[in-house]
């Protein structure tokens, strides 16, 4: 092409980066969806989700930060309390995956499977005890995209395993 002109392919590339480019200033200068962003900063990304569509639903409440935990429905006014029906402490996302006696066997098996995958047999690294890293374990720099696709599953695991419908 001598006449100076540029191929559609390369058009379509460089229309797709200005694209994005103008999404990701948006959604790094946007006000709402803070939660979301926390999770999930860059845009045009792939997103890991599970086969099971009630956890893959309980996944993207959780990273939204819209969910039927009892602390979010006590602040959408849907619920009369904070508190969990195990007694010890406020119904949120941190005491869902770390604190709540209903789910310790399953905890258990979470935190083993997830000690497994970040030791890679030459070292082990530590795992961040994390909402931000169970569910977005790719924002963790010293972690493999095959390892954070793992920890992942993980996850997804245990939320098919506590039959709670987030």
């Amino acid at each position: 092409m001598s006449d100076g002109s540029v191929s559609l392919p390369v058009c379509k590339r460089l229309v797709a980066k200005q694209v994005n480019r103008r999404w990701q200033q948006r959604w790094t200068r946007s006000v709402t969806g803070r939660v979301s962003y926390s999770f999930i900063p860059q845009v045009g990304r792939t997103s890991f989700l599970p086969r099971d569509r009630c956890t893959a639903v309980s996944y993207v409440r959780l990273l939204l930060d819209d969910t039927t935990l009892k602390d979010h429905m006590y602040r959408s006014g849907l619920a009369d309390s904070r508190q969990c029906d195990c007694g010890l402490g406020v119904e949120d996302a941190f005491h869902f995956f770390f604190r709540c006696h209903a789910h310790d066997a399953n905890r258990s098996r979470l935190f083993s499977k997830i000690q497994e995958i970040a030791s890679d047999g030459e070292k082990s690294y530590a795992v961040p005890t994390s909402v931000m890293f169970l569910l977005s374990a790719g924002r963790y720099d010293n972690f493999t995209q095959e390892q954070c696709e793992d920890i992942l599953k993980a996850t997804f695991e245990y939320i098919q395993l506590s039959e709670h419908r987030l």
